[in-house]
């Protein structure tokens, strides 16, 4: 069988093959090897871009106590924390989404309609961690509440007791709060955040629909939400789900999830 690498991807590959040949092999990282996975996230859906070379503004990256970063640009030499526990992908793009400018989810200032916080559940030096901002400090461009963002912490967060810390308002979502990946609002907020939906003409751009919006890059592609494809966000993304075409009989359907074990 063949198969086809990016180049920095073969480069790594490369690099581990000479070596092991040499006796110099290092530890293997279980995950995804490529070292601007995280950066790549965000800079396929939002048009901006980080520069390695050294400037007089930049984000310093290390390894302190804790997950921690500023909320925005503070300009200088501005600091993200990665500790220990902190190395999945999901905990450095919700960092990194803080260095560009989100709060958590949960602090909204309209988030009482939508989650139910359990003060008593949380731990005393977690409290900050729930606050809630104001209509002053805090706008979310018309986007609805996102409880499947990366910024939205999972239930039990924080919990003193192993109780919920937070109960959302939409019983459906109990077990689905929060995220190891970007979703379709976090990326749009992003945009909105910094005009990048207004490089695209909407005259001459992709006439998207179900509420996508144009590539700011590719403005005649769509950037679609979550079950929709195409460059319209008109058809089902490929490898995701069936047709089925409806009949006025009933007629059992069977499939299989996961792997079937």
């Amino acid at each position: 069988n063949q198969f086809s690498l990016p180049r920095t991807q073969a480069e790594e590959v490369i690099e581990d093959i000479e070596e092991q040949v040499n006796g110099t092999g290092r530890i293997k990282r279980q995950a995804f090897r490529d070292k601007w996975y995280t950066r790549r996230l965000w800079s396929e859906g939002v048009n901006y871009y980080i520069d390695p070379s050294a400037t007089e503004d930049k984000l310093y990256v290390f390894q302190e106590t804790g997950c921690w970063s500023n909320v925005g640009r503070r300009g200088g030499k501005q600091s993200l924390s990665l500790g220990k526990g902190c190395e999945s992908v999901g905990v450095a793009l919700h960092e990194l989404g803080h260095t560009l400018g989100f709060f958590h989810t949960m602090s909204r200032h309209d988030r009482d309609d939508y989650i139910t916080i359990n003060s008593e559940n949380v731990k005393d030096d977690w409290h900050g961690e729930f606050t809630k901002e104001t209509e002053r400090t805090n706008y979310n461009y018309g986007l609805d509440y996102d409880y499947g963002s990366v910024m939205h912490y999972g239930i039990h967060a924080g919990s003193r007791n192993k109780k919920p810390t937070m109960i959302p308002t939409d019983v459906n979502h109990q077990e689905t709060i929060g995220s190891e990946m970007l979703s379709f609002v976090d990326i749009s907020m992003m945009n909105d955040h910094y005009g990048c939906k207004e490089r695209c003409d909407p005259k001459i751009s992709a006439q998207c629909e179900n509420g996508g919006f144009p590539h700011p890059r590719r403005c005649s592609e769509c950037i679609c939400p979550g079950g929709y494809g195409g460059r319209t966000c008109a058809e089902r993304p490929r490898g995701c789900g069936d047709v089925i075409e409806a009949t006025t009989s009933w007629t059992q359907l069977q499939d299989t999830l996961g792997y079937g074990t």
